[in-house]
């Protein structure tokens, strides 16, 4: 009867952070493939959790990037240039794409 309860208690712990499921820190190319926008920017956010904010982080939003994109973009610094990204941020999006791919 107590892992019952315990169970319960354990479930009732993790349903507020049910909203926003944890991403792996090192995903495959295949669960990124799958990812939305907001679970590549979660995954962002862990691995690089200062390299978006700001007006930086709006474009990024704004740009709707998904995983697939994301992996099909990876190395491709213009790309985030283009989305209206900084060099330098716009690098390390480009090399977090590459470090997903040689995984």
């Amino acid at each position: 009867m107590m892992n019952d309860s315990t169970s319960s208690d354990h479930g009732q712990a993790e349903s507020s952070s049910q909203s926003r499921p944890e991403v792996p820190s090192n995903p495959t190319t295949q669960q990124m493939d799958g990812w939305n926008k907001d679970a590549l920017l979660q995954w962002i956010q862990q691995k690089e959790p200062a390299l978006l904010s700001g007006e930086d982080l709006d474009k990024f939003i704004a740009a709707k990037i998904s995983g697939k994109g994301f992996l099909r973009r990876a190395g491709d610094l213009d790309f985030f240039i283009k989305a209206g990204l900084p060099i330098g941020v716009s690098q390390d999006l480009a090399l977090l794409g590459d470090e997903v791919k040689k995984g």
